[in-house]
Formats: structure tokens, sequence, C-alpha cells
């Protein structure tokens, strides 16, 4: 997925992909763009909870892509 990418979960919520590592992908909630400069922490990772991380929230691997970036 690239930067930006609008997904929405299961329960209805939908974000912005701002990050991306070999721990997942994380989203910023909401459907606002971010700047690739200067993009903000994410507030959700797109994975099933891992070891203690509590950093941030967990929301499962299951989200529909509803909106790609070009």
């Amino acid at each position: 997925m690239k930067l930006n990418t609008l997904v929405q979960l299961p329960d209805g919520r939908v974000g912005r992909t701002v990050y991306h590592n070999l721990d997942g992908y994380g989203i910023k909630f909401g459907k606002q763009m971010h700047d690739p400069e200067n993009l903000p922490p994410p507030d959700a990772m797109l994975r099933k909870p891992w070891k203690d991380s509590h950093e941030y929230e967990m929301v499962g691997s299951e989200y529909d892509v509803i909106g790609e970036q070009a």
C-alpha cells in the first residue's frame, strides 16, 4: 500500500496510511491527506496485537482499501 491510502475497518472507522515498516502499516484516523515530508504518528496499526505493544491501538488485519493515493 502507498502512503495516504484510505482504508475502512470492519467497525466503520476510516484512516489513511502514514507508516509502513516491518511491523506493519500505521494509519491516522480520518480522511485527511498527509504531507509525505511531515507525517504524523499513527493512531493505530493494521495488525493483530503483538507482544506487549501498547503504544498504538492494534485494529487487526482485516480492512478494505477504499481509496488509493496516486
